[in-house]
Formats: C-alpha cells, structure tokens, sequence
C-alpha cells in the first residue's frame, strides 16, 4: 500500500524538488496534497487523510512547529524538511522521524521513507500518540477547532467553558459563539488547565475569569454571561477557595 503524503513548504520551487525526488519512489509514495504557508497546510491537512507530512520549519506565517501544536491529534509521521540545523534537537523532542536538510538528498529522503515504513509496522500509533503528548505540553495561545471540514483558530482568552458531549466536546465562547469538536474534554484540560481553566464537573472545564459568584448551597458557578453550571462535590472545596481569593 502507498504511502500517502502532503508536503507544506513557503517556497514553492523547494515543493517541486521534493515532489521530483518523491516520483523516483511511485510505487511507495502518493502526493496528496501540497501547501505553502500554516494556514493553508492547516486547512489541507484537515481535508486529507494521510500517513507522512514533510513539513519546512520556518515559513512566513509561522512555523512548522506552531503547525502541529494547532492540530488536536497527529496521525501520521512527521519529516522536517529545512535549510537550518538549529531546530534538529526540538525536531527530535517531539519525535518526528527524521531532520533532513536541504537541498534534500535523494538517497536520505529514501532511508526517510524506509523509516517510515518500518515504524508503522513495528510501533504502530504508539510514537504518533507520544508526539500529540509531547506537543499538547506546549503552552498555546490559540485552538484550533475542527468542525465540518474546517479549522477554526480561537483565542484562549476568548472561551467561557467547555461541556463535554460523549466522545464530543462543545466550546462556548463569551460572544456566544458554540463549536462541537470531536476531541474530548481531557484533551482541552491538557491544553489550557494553566491558562485559568478547571474542571469543576466531569462534564465541564471552565474559564476561572468568567465565574461571576458560586452558589454554595446549590453547589453552582454562575458565570457572568447568566450560565449555570454545576460543580462536583470532589471540587466545591477548591472551587470555593479560589472563588474566595
């Protein structure tokens, strides 16, 4: 089976080199899709199912890195494609499979795509799980939101709470803005638990700055849009010192 591919670089003429060294393997490699910035390998990647991205570092609207940690998982391999060598040590701590610089050489990018092939079948998603991990401990400004095909980015700052929804999460920002994703509500408390957020219910991760007052006979949170929502008995002690600070 081939391995499908999408290739994110700013500069065009570094695409075709690469995609003119990947044609010399057509029996191993299909080109899915190609981008030239974040944001438009942002929206490629959430329209394509694939199993490596060869991804440049430094790009016009931001990096390679910030790419990935907008991304709520990573199902495929990561291959750094560069003209600098600073970035190989943060390349390999989120455990991408390989660093190549550039110009590519044919006969690396080749010993990429064995990488590749042999990590699938050995390690399965195991490596792929831990790279998801290692980038969710970044600290991020902004989520980028799957729905219906497209990539929301939404300031952190911007959120009132969070309800999860089965396997489901539905964000609810202060302008009254609501988006359900497929990621669930850990997921998001791993993300922005030190932004001012807690999970004050199994079902709910809620913005510290939006409570207004806590109901500690109803064991409530009033936040200052008018919504209610309950608090778990585990939590109404902390809930009430931090209300009480």
């Amino acid at each position: 089976m081939k391995l499908r591919t999408i290739l994110i670089d700013d500069e065009n003429k570094a695409i075709q080199v690469l995609r003119n060294i990947l044609e010399r393997f057509s029996d191993d490699i299909e080109i899915v899709a190609t981008a030239n910035s974040v944001t438009t390998g942002l929206e490629v990647i959430a329209r394509h199912e694939f199993d490596i991205l060869f991804l440049d570092i430094e790009m016009q609207d931001g990096s390679g890195f910030t790419l990935l940690r907008q991304l709520p998982e990573i199902p495929f391999e990561v291959v750094f494609t560069t003209a600098f060598n600073q970035y190989a040590l943060q390349a390999f701590k989120v455990n991408a499979i390989d660093y190549l610089l550039k110009p590519i050489n044919a006969d690396e990018l080749f010993e990429s795509i064995r990488r590749v092939q042999k990590r699938r079948i050995i390690n399965g998603k195991n490596d792929r799980a831990r790279l998801t991990s290692l980038l969710n401990e970044q600290k991020v400004s902004k989520l980028a939101v799957k729905e219906r095909g497209k990539i929301t980015f939404i300031e952190i700052s911007d959120l009132s709470y969070i309800k999860a929804d089965g396997v489901y999460s539905e964000i609810y920002c202060k302008n009254g803005q609501k988006y359900v994703t497929s990621c669930n509500l850990g997921h998001y408390e791993r993300l922005i638990e030190e932004d001012g957020f807690k999970r004050i219910h199994r079902s709910y991760l809620v913005n510290l700055s939006e409570i207004k007052e806590y109901l500690t006979t109803d064991h409530l949170v009033v936040l200052h849009n008018g919504t209610f929502l309950p608090v778990s008995k585990p939590m109404r002690k902390e809930i009430n010192n931090l209300i009480s600070k």
